[in-house]
């Protein structure tokens, strides 16, 4: 806008000024004096307004726990969340301006390093808090956020005062205010090796190195810019090239003013009543920035000057002041290293000849004279200002556009991160699928729930469960010793319990099964059973030759043989088993027989005669009457020792003997599946030893199949879910096991199995685990196993995702879709 003074008019002005200015006033100066005043008014309530506003507002500070496979792409990420941001709303409207006193707040983006750990941190208004996390969940979905107390306030004008603490530090502005640009990331990417040489790392490296009791606090303060910046980076390259306004007198830029503050205030009143804001540019701003076309009239000095100018005027910038902080304990402090240091973080940024970052002296410690007095009061002041972030929209600091800031603040490679402390969010976590059962939740029945955790995606925690139908499909649990399965299924255990379902729980080791009884409520105590081998006082019968069909005589002998097979798998034979196979099955159709006859069906000529006389199948038969019975006694001896030994490790300790000796078993697994009772086996090893643990445990497992099996005489709607619990359940898993897990889902039958890592099974077991079971969790796993498992979980989870989870963390998959997460 041009504006013409007319200069006749000061002939006729008297000479006494007194007498000039009422003339002036009185020929139409009072026109400019009234909407002076009332300009001034009207920013003196803006500014009152805002000011109540400022006090009232609620700003929160959020930690950044950043992930760990960040690419060299990250600053160009950040870019887009800056971008993003600096479109943030400016003014409200009418009534929320004039009245409320809104205005855009200022948000700090920051890095801090205290005592040598590393946290990223934003500080902001929480009406501005819900942008910025939305716009780093746009790149980076893995990130966590975490509200915390401002780590600033912990050190108080009083610690500064009485010497506990000491600071130093500056606030730093740029040279040229508004349109050349600083160094930026793509200056730090090698053009050949394409390697990015991380401008952060040296602050990194600085932090790192802090000891205990130092901080420092790298501060990134910024506001919307006027949206005029842009408009008057094209004036600012039409007076490079030459093509720039008149220029005005005193007056006319005093007018000028004036007239500004007017189309600045008409500008905000009529965007707020009407909608739209009223056009303000100045000649030449509209220009379109990405089509204004210089070429042609450049010379080679001015065309690097342009060229700087259209790279920063062509993204989205925002009012920035940087703020760098080194605080310490007085005993601790070093001067010096400040001054060597912390001085040169910005150095790296410098863009000579076009833009560096310079202190701002009126915000610094550093004082040149009268220091004694004038340095407690500066630092203060910094202090005050760095606790409150202080920055405000009249204040010149200069413009960042969303590159550059991108290039001072932005998360580190993964690299960097892994010789750094710095926070990181340690473990990937994905959001659960909208199916997952969640407790509370009205369209979901608690009652068929089983509760397994808490989901943490985003710090949103939800409990959640897992239906009975899904866990008929069987649930498998791996991981480390310490991890948490033993807890996890505790619990599974205890919620089952409470809500009355039936449950098995079968325990190596003794100390869950103790710490569940302690949970069972009293109306649940008449359900219990509980089973302890090294109970002498009070044995309970259990035979597994106690089937009750001989349907399952097969069965039966198949699983006893898989059980002395795995025990003994370097001493097994084809002859040893051909024997014993035969043996067992002789013992099945002769009633009232145990594992006690095993050896005795060998030496006890009348008692075998007794046994051969009762069976039924022709094969077995034609074994001992045809064919053992012609054995030569040399030949006898090699072939029925091994038998006789194995057994005899068993049959000889007292205390199994009573077990297992006894005709009839003191527990019905049938009438416990149906009846929803609670079976406890405490098979603890450290009291009945290994072998003996593992015997009775699958022999467990087999009663508890041919109890499943024999539900085939009653409707599927009419069969109760049963859940049995096995913890290290490599030490009970035999090479029948795929039987159980391939048919006991449909006799309502669920297995949930845990142990440590799968080198524990064999081949045959990994199979049936892999190809059956539809609830997999893992906890923390070696690198084979989770190479192993990765076609499990990928690609939500990788190998490395499975190495690095936490104590109490898990990836679970549940067959309902496929779905997989991290709770």
């Amino acid at each position: 806008m041009e504006v013409y003074i007319d200069y006749t008019f000061w002939s006729h002005l008297s000479s006494n000024p007194f007498t000039a200015v009422w003339q002036i006033f009185t020929g139409g100066g009072w026109v400019v004096a009234v909407i002076f005043f009332v300009l001034l008014s009207m920013r003196l309530w803006l500014f009152w307004r805002r000011s109540v506003y400022a006090k009232k507002a609620k700003f929160r500070v959020i930690a950044i726990d950043i992930p760990t496979d960040i690419e060299p792409s990250g600053p160009k990420r950040v870019e887009n969340i800056f971008a993003q941001l600096s479109s943030a709303p400016r003014t409200g409207n009418l009534w929320e301006t004039w009245w409320q006193g809104f205005h855009p707040l200022p948000a700090s983006f920051e890095v801090v390093g205290i005592d040598g750990f590393i946290q990223f941190i934003v500080r902001a208004d929480e009406s501005l808090i819900k942008l910025i996390e939305t716009s780093i969940y746009a790149q980076y979905s893995s990130v966590e956020f975490t509200e915390i107390d401002d780590y600033a306030t912990r050190i108080s004008m009083g610690d500064l005062d009485n010497g506990v603490y000491d600071i130093w530090g500056a606030e730093y502005v740029l040279e040229q205010k508004l349109h050349f640009p600083i160094r930026t990331y793509p200056y730090f990417e090698h053009i050949f090796a394409k390697q990015f040489a991380d401008p952060l790392t040296a602050v990194f490296e600085t932090m790192n190195d802090l000891k205990s009791g130092e901080q420092l606090w790298f501060q990134i303060g910024i506001l919307p810019a006027d949206p005029s910046w842009q408009a008057q980076g094209v004036q600012k390259i039409q007076e490079i090239i030459g093509e720039g306004g008149k220029k005005m007198g005193i007056l006319g830029r005093l007018v000028g003013v004036v007239a500004g503050e007017a189309k600045q205030i008409l500008s905000e009143t009529g965007k707020q009543s009407l909608g739209t804001e009223i056009p303000v540019l100045n000649s030449g701003a509209n220009v379109a920035l990405g089509q204004a076309n210089f070429q042609g009239m450049l010379t080679p000095d001015k065309e690097p000057l342009v060229a700087a100018i259209q790279s920063k005027i062509s993204r989205p910038g925002v009012s920035a002041r940087v703020r760098i902080v080194y605080a310490a304990k007085t005993e601790v402090f070093s001067q010096a290293r400040a001054y060597a240091e912390f001085q040169g973080i910005l150095k790296q940024f410098d863009n000579k000849p076009f833009n560096v970052f310079v202190i701002d002296k009126g915000y610094c410690t550093a004082v040149n004279y009268f220091k004694k007095l004038r340095e407690p009061a500066k630092k203060r002041a910094l202090l005050e200002r760095a606790v409150h972030r202080a920055f405000c929209a009249s204040d010149r600091s200069g413009i960042l556009n969303a590159e550059e800031l991108a290039t001072i603040w932005h998360f580190p490679m993964n690299m960097v991160q892994k010789v750094h402390d710095i926070a990181d969010v340690g473990t990937k976590k994905v959001k659960a699928s909208h199916r997952v059962p969640r407790i509370g939740a009205v369209a979901v029945n608690a009652g068929d729930i089983t509760v397994i955790g808490q989901t943490n995606f985003r710090n949103e925690k939800i409990q959640f469960g897992i239906r009975n139908a899904d866990r008929r499909r069987h649930i498998y649990l791996i991981g480390k010793t310490g991890m948490g399965k033993t807890t996890l299924l505790e619990n599974m255990v205890i919620s089952d319990i409470v809500r009355g379902e039936g449950i098995a729980l079968i325990d190596p080791h003794g100390d869950l099964v103790e710490r569940v009884i302690d949970f069972i409520p009293n109306h649940r105590i008449n359900d219990v059973l509980y089973f302890s081998p090294s109970d002498t006082d009070y044995p309970i019968g259990f035979n597994l030759f106690d089937a009750g069909d001989v349907k399952h005589r097969y069965l039966i002998s198949s699983a006893i043989i898989s059980i002395f097979k795995k025990i003994w798998a370097d001493s097994w034979g084809p002859r040893l088993e051909y024997i014993l196979r035969n043996s067992l099955l002789a013992l099945l159709e002769s009633p009232g027989n145990t594992l006690l006859g095993i050896p005795r069906l060998f030496v006890d000529k009348d008692y075998r005669n007794k046994v051969v006389n009762q069976i039924q199948d022709p094969v077995v038969k034609s074994f001992w009457v045809k064919e053992y019975a012609r054995y030569q006694d040399k030949f006898l001896v090699g072939a029925v020792s091994p038998i006789q030994n194995k057994i005899g490790q068993f049959t000889s300790i007292a205390t199994i003997r009573n077990i297992i000796g006894q005709t009839k078993s003191r527990i019905d697994f049938r009438e416990a599946m149906d009846m929803k009772k609670i079976l406890l086996f405490n098979l603890s090893k450290g009291l009945i030893g290994e072998d003996v643990s593992s015997l009775l445990g699958a022999m467990i497992l087999s009663k508890l199949q041919i109890a499943a099996m024999s539900r085939a005489d009653i409707p599927e709607e009419a069969r109760t879910d049963f859940f049995t619990y096995i913890d290290e359940f490599q030490n009970f898993s035999t090479d029948s096991f795929a039987n159980i897990l391939s048919e006991a889902r449909k006799y309502k039958l669920s297995l949930i199995m845990a142990h440590q890592y799968v080198g524990q099974l064999s081949e045959e077991v990994q199979k049936a685990i892999f190809g059956n079971v539809g609830t997999s969790i893992c906890f923390r796993v070696g690198a084979e196993d989770a190479e192993f498992l990765r076609p499990e979980f990928e690609p939500e989870f990788l190998v490395a995702d499975l190495v690095a989870l936490g104590q109490f963390e898990i990836a679970i998959k549940i067959e309902q879709k496929l779905n997989k997460w991290l709770a």
